[in-house]
């Protein structure tokens, strides 16, 4: 029974990072994002699988439900995303040659507030269990 609890749980994270009410964030603020230098079809296609992986690693790197756990993720994706958007030259800084640290904190603000939200949908849904 252990098992099937762990394996539903493991599913339900990946659902619910990668559910509407979770990329719609993003994808607003990507959507008015004016110096892209990215495929918005491709962005929005691969954005819920990312949030549901990273939901689902978080919940087998650590399986307890905490709000320290959900911080710490939302911190360590938006670094991984600002890393990655710096590596592919995917976002221009405004004016060119600017500063990264803005779009960094832009990153590591929203991927908190995205998995707070994750974690609030996670304590609902999972306690009508």
């Amino acid at each position: 029974m252990k098992q099937i609890e762990k394996m539903s749980n493991i599913i339900s994270s990946f659902i619910i990072g990668s559910s509407f009410p979770i990329i719609s964030i993003p994808a607003v603020l990507a959507l008015n994002v004016k110096n892209k230098n990215y495929d918005m079809t491709k962005y929005l296609l691969t954005m819920p699988l990312y949030f549901g992986a990273v939901n689902t690693i978080s919940y087998l790197l650590w399986p307890v439900q905490t709000q320290l756990r959900y911080l710490m993720t939302g911190l360590i994706s938006g670094l991984i995303v600002s890393v990655w958007a710096y590596y592919i030259k995917s976002y221009k800084p405004t004016p060119p040659g600017g500063n990264w640290s803005n779009y960094t904190l832009l990153m590591l603000f929203m991927h908190v507030v995205i998995f707070e939200a994750i974690f609030g949908i996670t304590l609902n849904v999972c306690s009508k269990k």
